[in-house]
């Protein structure tokens, strides 16, 4: 029985530390990997909870298994703190369309479609639908064009940056287009697509699409990436919208950040961009595999005045992704408020510095 409580004492630390870690303002990749898991770590911090009182409710009530009860409820109440804007319970940030009549209406979908793709066929004929105005599309190479070749032509309207090993992104669109530009914000090897959409109503929006780098992933020299070019390229784009908050915005793509991560978050409070998931649930879409351990990394962002009719995720036949689809309306053009907190600005500063750094070396 003694055992027991020393596993449930060591099982709670181990929690403590992966709970704690994402507050350590640190890029390094074993740091912020821990901000993906919260709704998981919850999870086993109410299973933890629970153990730790079935062994009280044996007689084992020693210091360890005290203390364990007591970590494991700390941990679940600040896992919680992060995942509770996620749930149905949560006011929404994003107003429903629901009854309402009027605005003008943009179907989106962001599909990362994984450059190792073994379904490339019959993903294209997936595809192959028209229930979509705005098509972003990650992780596109020369293959992939010349499979998607007639997906790509029901789409008058296209901005591309192709690249091979997962680096490429496709942008395509059944309506007008205009000031369409490919940048490199901080990795060369990293491009983001930036548009003016022209809707129905002839009302006019910004759509910024991204795909930083995720924090973990291999580099050439056989280490693993920080997340400072990550989270500089989204500070980046957090500034951008700032500067132009007149303008009626759409921000999406594999952001390779989890909607409750302090960047992701700092982004929204610098940009003033707003999470239709919030209040509406997690729409979580990485690993596709594994239901039980995925993430909400893949994101639809919008500018005040938007509303939505419907939020959903879509399996994307080969993809290690869910896709993400948005049916979404602007009924008011008042573009963003950005609501920055403290020290965001100077933070932001110093995570531009170090992303940049990171990227020459």
């Amino acid at each position: 029985m003694k055992f027991l409580a020393w596993v449930a004492l060591c099982s709670a630390v181990a929690l403590s530390v992966f709970t704690v870690l994402p507050w350590v303002r640190s890029g390094w990749w074993v740091v912020r990997v821990c901000d993906f898991p919260r709704a998981q770590l919850a999870s086993m911090g109410v299973l933890g909870v629970l153990g730790a009182g079935v062994l009280l409710v044996m007689g084992l009530r020693n210091v360890p298994v005290l203390a364990a009860l007591a970590l494991f409820g700390i941990c679940t109440v600040v896992q919680s703190v992060y995942v509770a804007p996620f749930l149905s319970i949560w006011p929404v940030d994003v107003p429903s369309a629901k009854g309402m009549e009027g605005g003008e209406r943009l179907r989106v979908l962001v599909s990362n479609l994984y450059n190792e793709n073994e379904r490339r066929e019959e993903l294209a004929r997936w595809l192959e639908r028209d229930d979509i105005d705005l098509l972003i599309l990650a992780e596109v190479d020369d293959e992939w064009m010349r499979v998607l070749g007639g997906v790509r032509e029901r789409y008058e309207y296209r901005l591309e940056a192709i690249h091979p090993e997962g680096l490429g992104m496709a942008l395509w669109s059944k309506l007008e287009l205009s000031d369409a530009t490919v940048e490199y914000l901080v990795s060369e090897d990293r491009p983001s697509l930036h548009a003016r959409v022209r809707l129905g109503d002839g009302r006019s929006i910004a759509v910024n699409a991204v795909h930083p780098a995720p924090p973990g992933l291999k580099d050439d020299d056989g280490g693993r990436k920080d997340s400072r070019e990550r989270d500089a390229e989204l500070v980046l784009l957090a500034r951008r919208i700032a500067d132009e908050p007149r303008v009626d915005r759409v921000v999406v793509g594999d952001l390779n950040d989890a909607a409750w991560s302090h960047t992701t978050r700092l982004f929204l409070r610098i940009s003033g961009m707003l999470d239709p998931r919030v209040g509406r649930g997690m729409y979580s879409t990485y690993p596709a595999a594994t239901p039980l351990f995925r993430y909400p990394i893949d994101h639809v962002f919008v500018s005040d005045g938007f509303r939505v009719h419907e939020l959903r995720n879509e399996r994307a036949p080969g993809s290690d992704h869910l896709a993400m689809f948005a049916d979404i309306a602007l009924f008011e053009s008042v573009g963003v408020s950005p609501e920055p907190e403290g020290s965001d600005h100077e933070d932001g500063e110093e995570i531009i510095e170090e992303g940049r750094e990171d990227a020459r070396e």
